[in-house]
């Protein structure tokens, strides 16, 4: 089997470019790399198996519903914030046709008045600091713990 790797394919004579079609590339994974790298390969004219070792496809990217059912909850259990600025991954997703397919991700914490329960009650997202840090030192009475961990424990 003939085999180059592909920054090299592009400077190959246009007799050996020609070759591809009867290349055969293998790629390990399925993840979003792999899948990238798949695409590309079949692309430049390659003959791509793509060699995955789990039951799925998406490596770390994982979408989970809960029930088949029409409007059935689902949850990101991997990569789920990807900034619309990441030039490489909105390039797929342009070239996809998913661009439509983004959303904003949001979070309790995007929320200017979200609230969150504490010991106290519920209180704005803005003023909880101040709640679970005391929770957080009443829980550990005399820690010599630094006041950045003790913020840290506290939003855990």
């Amino acid at each position: 089997m003939q085999t180059t790797t592909v920054m090299q394919s592009r400077h190959l004579p246009r007799a050996r470019r020609r070759t591809r079609a009867n290349s055969t590339v293998s790629v390990v994974g399925a993840g979003m790399a792999g899948l990238v790298a798949a695409y590309e390969l079949e692309r430049l004219g390659f003959r791509v198996e793509v060699i995955e070792g789990s039951r799925r496809l998406g490596g770390r990217v994982h979408t989970h519903r809960f029930g088949a059912a029409e409007g059935a909850p689902f949850v990101e259990l991997g990569a789920m914030r990807i900034p619309t600025a990441h030039r490489r991954t909105m390039h797929y997703v342009e070239r996809l046709g998913l661009a439509d397919q983004v959303r904003p991700f949001t979070t309790l914490l995007s929320e200017e008045n979200a609230f969150l329960a504490t010991s106290t009650g519920h209180v704005r997202l803005r003023d909880a600091p101040r709640t679970l840090i005391a929770d957080v030192r009443a829980a550990l009475p005399g820690a010599p713990y630094r006041e950045e961990t003790v913020v840290f424990g506290a939003w855990l």
